[in-house]
């Protein structure tokens, strides 16, 4: 029996098929559209799950199950996601539209994203050989999850946690959760690349402008990294400043949690020493009683951008798991 895996992000929707032993064998990825209306967005999804499982040339009386990453709270009774900040959307029954949608006699799990690819790193990635980590991604928002024997830690009310909306700056950058100053407006990907653009209006020449051709709405992450390497001050300093951010959120993670690592997944963790050797710098000293007791690795996930596919998948079961 094979399950499928669905990443539902606030830009891209992500979905693949796994095997019994946890192999991914499909794989596509189309954007969210999430101006669209809630029943749009979940009509494409549907759409693709079912064009893939088509190409992959799969019956779907061989599926076993279908999970949905979510970018949000999912209420730990209705299954309902609860506030998605990123898509607009609060209290919205995803497994049930897309039961409606699809047609399919079969089980439909969903949980937040963040907790989704944790458990795929837990499990499958860089995670695998500790017994306790925390894992943060960094994208549109920015998500973590603590797992400790492979058991996800969902909060006194199962709830789980959303570290990225805990208060960073008091009274400062808007989220777009509609709050001031959470962590998320600061160490995300999208506050990456608003730091750098603002830095850019500062300074209007150098190899950012160079490789967005004179329109910084084009940047990426990436083209900040390798302007990075290539030498550009604007984009240095962006980083360092950036490492600062996510340095502390991190570090008062660690402190509250005490995991054997934390994971870094996401867009940005492949921009390898040009982000992690600043972060681990930064991370280390903030630390409560970081010289007397052992500071965690600071590791990138292992499973790229699927970590949220192979999560997903994984609350169908064929892991030893726990939510």
């Amino acid at each position: 029996m094979f399950k499928i895996g669905i990443d539902l992000g606030g830009t891209n929707i992500a979905v693949g098929i796994l095997d019994e032993e946890n192999r991914l064998l499909a794989e596509t990825q189309i954007e969210t559209l999430a101006q669209k209306p809630f029943a749009d967005v979940m009509s494409r999804m549907t759409g693709a799950v079912q064009s893939l499982i088509h190409e992959a040339e799969i019956q779907s009386g061989d599926i076993s199950g279908v999970g949905i990453g979510v970018p949000s709270s999912v209420h730990p009774k209705t299954g309902q996601l609860v506030f998605a900040n990123n898509l607009g959307w609060r209290m919205a029954d995803v497994c049930g539209a897309f039961r409606e949608q699809s047609e399919w006699n079969i089980p439909v799990f969903t949980a937040n994203d963040a907790d989704c690819a944790a458990l795929a790193e837990a499990c499958l990635g860089a995670g695998s050989e500790f017994d306790s980590i925390f894992f943060v991604t960094l994208g549109t928002g920015f998500g973590g999850s603590f797992v400790q024997n492979r058991t996800l830690f969902m909060g006194g009310d199962g709830y789980g946690i959303e570290p990225g909306h805990s208060i960073f700056v008091n009274n400062g950058r808007l989220c777009t959760c509609g709050k001031k100053g959470c962590l998320e407006a600061y160490a995300s990907a999208t506050a990456l690349l608003n730091g750098t653009k603002t830095a850019m209006q500062k300074h209007h020449n150098g190899i950012l402008w160079e490789m967005c051709e004179g329109n910084p709405e084009t940047l990426n992450g990436q083209m900040v990294f390798l302007a990075t390497e290539r030498g550009d001050k604007t984009a240095k300093a962006v980083i360092r400043q950036y490492a600062a951010n996510l340095g502390a959120g991190i570090a008062g993670l660690v402190t509250l949690f005490r995991p054997q690592a934390v994971i870094v997944g996401g867009g940005l963790s492949g921009a390898g020493d040009a982000l992690f050797a600043p972060l681990r710098e930064i991370t280390a000293d903030l630390i409560y009683a970081h010289d007397i007791i052992p500071i965690p690795k600071i590791l990138p996930a292992k499973l790229g951008n699927n970590a949220g596919i192979f999560g997903a998948a994984l609350l169908c079961g064929g892991a030893e798991i726990k939510i």
